[in-house]
């Protein structure tokens, strides 16, 4: 329960209160900003994200929750979300706001990289 791999990256949960967790690479370390998820409840609804997405009709709620559990899978492939609209449409804060229903992170979000070379994995 402590130790994970995802095949190229280590790791270590260090069951701190901060909920902080080490990933380890071929390059090194770092630790990484987990927060914590919330306890699941039984007999909570689906629906009951509709407060934290309220600006989607019903079929987009929809595919955003399938997409929401696909990114939850142990195993990939994983989805890719495209999210569009005019500039100050909230694409940003809706990003966000995924990824605090997955993985509430100290980091928001984070910049691409300037070059298509911060994609890369490079294997030790």
């Amino acid at each position: 329960m402590r130790v994970a791999s995802d095949g190229d990256h280590l790791y270590i949960d260090l069951g701190d209160p901060g909920w902080h967790a080490v990933r380890i690479t071929g390059g090194g370390w770092t630790v990484a900003g987990m927060q914590a998820l919330p306890f699941p409840e039984r007999g909570t609804p689906i629906s009951a994200l509709r407060p934290f997405l309220p600006n989607i009709g019903e079929d987009d709620f929809v595919l955003v929750v399938a997409f929401l559990l696909a990114a939850l899978q142990p195993r990939g492939p994983y989805p890719i979300i495209t999210i569009y609209g005019e500039q100050g449409s909230a694409k940003t804060n809706f990003i966000r706001t995924l990824r605090a229903l997955i993985d509430p992170n100290r980091v928001a979000s984070a910049p691409l990289p300037a070059s298509g070379r911060g994609f890369v994995h490079r294997r030790p």
